[in-house]
């Protein structure tokens, strides 16, 4: 038997059966249609359902349905008899009858998505209240989380009132509001007190770094015992990263970072941010040719072909020679095992100190940082080096920042950096 569900439709089918067939009859005697065959009111009908039918919604999946929304809308449409005029009822009802389809449809669709959400804008500079504590201090989100839930932290909202007179003790005239928990919105530079103890402010978003030869660029090292940049960062910059890396036997600038999408451009090479490199190589240089290999035709290696910049070249003399041999010898003896293989043919070359070897100072530049590029670009040009150095990355300088020593970037440096950040297409 029929559900009650399929009686009701065809109930609803056979209503609006009845009235169209009535609404025909009365458009058949109509005197548009005098004159004509039933066959031509026929297809003048069908036409206006077809209209219709095109400016509603989509019929429903269900066969059931779909019939009681098809002749629903015929009813909608011819549902008023002949007017006081004797025009068609669809001549001023058909517009407004479609228009409300259409609206309740588009309603009953917003029902089945949900309600429109917008997302609730916050105030800008303001951030929540453990992520703020996590970026100040060397605690973890989720350590900064639980102190916060545990009432400990407080803000400083209203400048302090100290008393001239009383030089013993600020704290107690401090006007301090307690943090009601982690989600509440402070700004990163606000004056923040755990458990009493100021907290310092967030540190920069950039650092220079000296670093020595025989460290590795890595901020831990569980396979080996050799030497990272882990031991050496001071425990008020652990949050930050290294951008990019340096040779295990290349010493020079390392730049420490905060922001990742700030370290993606500056290592990214369509950015072409510049690195400036001083090498002492073998041989005399030939400046014109070695321009040439480097700036024209580009060098050959392992990983492609690489181009560069001949800034400048330096030959030494003999007490300089000298001391590149002293520097080469104990440089050996302290890598003494672990010293990298030429697994890549001539690009890497192993160089051989003798008395009589030349050498000399390139200065080059580069836009990319891949695996020992400086060093196969200038053993393909017959020139192995013997000692690399980095002196600059964009516009921060090593200047005479000592081996082994942290400095924060100027501020002409953070702007620069800042500038690369919002600025997509420049080069630099």
């Amino acid at each position: 038997m029929f559900s009650t569900r399929q009686t009701k439709s065809f109930l609803c089918v056979a209503a609006a059966s009845k009235r169209f067939a009535s609404c025909s009859s009365i458009l058949q005697s109509h005197p548009a249609f005098i004159g004509t065959d039933r066959s031509t009111s026929t297809a003048f009908i069908s036409s206006l359902s077809n209209t219709a039918t095109k400016k509603s919604v989509k019929l429903s999946h269900s066969p059931t349905i779909a019939r009681t929304q098809y002749v629903c809308r015929y009813h909608s449409l011819f549902a008023s008899p002949l007017n006081e005029n004797g025009d068609l009822p669809y001549q001023n009802q058909t517009s407004t009858n479609v228009r409300t389809i259409t609206n309740d449809s588009s309603s009953t669709e917003s029902k089945k998505n949900g309600p429109r959400t917008f997302k609730k804008k916050g105030q800008k500079g303001l951030f929540r209240a453990d992520r703020v504590l996590a970026e100040r201090s060397s605690l973890s989100r989720s350590q900064a989380f639980t102190i916060i839930r545990s009432r400990r932290l407080t803000i400083q909202k209203i400048p302090p009132k100290l008393d001239p007179t009383n030089d013993d003790d600020d704290t107690k005239s401090l006007s301090l509001t307690l943090i009601k928990g982690p989600k509440e919105k402070i700004a990163m530079n606000a004056d923040l007190y755990l458990d009493g103890n100021q907290i310092p402010l967030q540190p920069t978003t950039l650092i220079a770094y000296h670093k020595p030869i025989n460290v590795l660029s890595a901020m831990d090292e569980k396979h080996s015992t050799k030497k990272h940049l882990g031991l050496f960062l001071p425990k008020k910059y652990k949050k930050m990263h290294p951008v990019g890396r340096l040779d295990y036997d290349t010493s020079g600038l390392i730049l420490f970072s905060r922001d990742g999408e700030l370290t993606q451009r500056l290592l990214h090479p369509k950015y072409s941010v510049e690195r400036q490199y001083v090498a002492t190589v073998t041989g005399e240089v030939d400046n014109e040719r070695l321009r040439v290999q480097l700036e024209e035709t580009g060098v050959e290696t392992g990983e492609g072909t690489h181009f560069g910049k001949l800034l400048d070249v330096h030959h030494l003399d003999s007490e300089e020679s000298l001391a590149v041999l002293k520097y080469g010898e104990k440089n050996s003896a302290e890598r003494s095992g672990s010293e990298e293989t030429a697994e890549d043919g001539n690009e890497v070359s192993r160089v051989s100190l003798d008395n009589d070897v030349a050498f000399s100072n390139v200065r080059v530049a580069v836009q990319e940082g891949k695996h020992r590029m400086v060093r196969r670009m200038l053993a393909n040009c017959k020139h192995p080096v013997v000692e690399l150095k980095r002196e600059r990355y964009g516009e921060v300088i090593l200047g005479d920042l000592g081996v082994g020593e942290f400095r924060e970037c100027t501020e002409s440096e953070i702007n620069w950096a800042l500038q690369l950040l919002n600025n997509n297409k420049k080069k630099v």
